[in-house]
């Protein structure tokens, strides 16, 4: 088992945890029916053959769209392939909300209800769910945090 500076061990209980959250998130992403905004998205800057994604607009996340372009490319278009990128960004928030609340405190009780606050909350799942760049931009906030709180 690794541990951080802290000496904390990785706890099961967290990890699944997280897990579960995040097999929540991609059941959500797969069967939920995709909204204006993601249809919006979808069809002004990813399905266009000229590159739109550069366009200046305030319903284009320029990396979410360029990371839908890729993904529908490869894999064609379903709901989960047009999600995928807030999915991949619900993984990196859920590991950097980890992490964070191991640093917040040594407590495991506590770990797991900040972790649970922070993922499971259905206003919070919403983003994450929702392919637009709110799942990416969460994930690299919390990372920035989750940095600046180790490095404190």
């Amino acid at each position: 088992m690794s541990t951080d500076r802290a000496g904390h061990k990785h706890s099961p209980f967290l990890i699944s945890t997280g897990t579960c959250a995040f097999l929540w998130i991609v059941a959500r992403a797969s069967v939920q029916s995709l909204t204006i905004d993601e249809s919006d998205t979808f069809l002004a800057h990813v399905v266009p053959a000229n590159l739109s994604v550069w366009e200046a607009s305030s319903n284009n996340h320029v990396l979410n769209s360029l990371l839908m372009r890729l993904f529908v490319m490869v894999f064609g278009a379903s709901p989960l392939t047009i999600r995928l990128p807030a999915v991949i960004g619900a993984a990196v928030y859920i590991a950097a909300v980890c992490f964070l609340v191991r640093l917040i405190t040594p407590k495991l009780l506590l770990q797991w209800s900040l972790l649970v606050c922070l993922v499971a909350n259905p206003f919070v799942m919403d983003y994450l769910v929702a392919g637009r760049g709110y799942s990416l931009a969460m994930a690299f906030l919390t990372c920035a945090i989750t940095l600046a709180v180790r490095h404190k």
